[in-house]
């Protein structure tokens, strides 16, 4: 498997976490692979402290997978910048027959991208969440990628989150060839400091410059002490109800 070279800081990851399943890479942002919409196939999505779940693509009706709702850039209020909103984007993703299957294949289905331009180098993709995040709060921002089938397997971006390069040369298909039952979350933990999420994507330095995104989601870490606290009263609890 082709290795990525990852970047970045600021990460706190949260060991146990219940967000994100198998790794490919550590330390700034994590890489992993998802096979479909169903716990135990790569994604592990939560409404605990959500903040945001976004479809990227297309402006579309809300779309739930495991519980968690995406919305449309619009109803969420972003501010996008990229040349394409794209729906419908390449050949069609199969992930199973399940429903939640069946909804992470209408999300995949779309995609925020730029492919357009005269100078390669020029193209991005940027988008930004507004004055909604609370500084000094500890995030955990997931983005879902697929590229199509019938796409292009040298694609390379670089993915920067608040002024941050925390993938350097990420590879759609991270050396494993084009699938249309295969996608990978980028997972990154950073604290806000400032009030307004921005994420950049720009041309990589080497392949088709393309860059594209299909959603993401936004969560508040919660701090050590809480969880702590937490596991030490269900201790507690364990131990009084052995005692009775």
């Amino acid at each position: 498997m082709m290795k990525t070279k990852i970047k970045g800081h600021q990460a706190a990851l949260l060991a146990g976490s219940i967000f994100i399943s198998s790794s490919i890479a550590s330390h700034g942002a994590t890489i992993a692979t998802f096979t479909g919409g169903d716990v135990g196939e790569g994604l592990a999505l939560t409404n605990y402290n959500l903040e945001y779940a976004v479809n990227l693509g297309a402006d579309q009706a809300d779309v739930t997978v495991q519980g968690v709702t995406f919305t449309s850039a619009t109803s969420a209020g972003l501010t996008v910048g990229a040349v394409n909103l794209a729906s419908n984007w390449g050949a069609v993703k199969n992930y199973g027959s399940s429903s939640n299957d069946d909804n992470l294949e209408g999300i995949m289905r779309n995609a925020l991208l730029d492919w357009f331009g005269a100078n390669p180098d020029s193209r991005t993709v940027a988008f930004n969440t507004g004055n909604t995040l609370t500084i000094g709060e500890t995030y955990r921002l997931q983005m879902f990628f697929h590229e199509p089938s019938d796409g292009v397997a040298n694609r390379f971006f670089d993915i920067s989150v608040e002024g941050s390069l925390i993938v350097d040369d990420f590879n759609s298909t991270q050396g494993d060839g084009l699938s249309a039952a295969q996608g990978y979350v980028v997972t990154y933990d950073f604290v806000a400091g400032d009030e307004a999420l921005d994420i950049l994507l720009t041309a990589g330095s080497t392949g088709n410059p393309d860059p594209f995104i299909q959603a993401f989601t936004l969560h508040v870490v919660p701090e050590p002490s809480s969880t702590a606290l937490l596991g030490l009263g269900l201790s507690s609890l364990l131990l009084r109800r052995k005692r009775s």
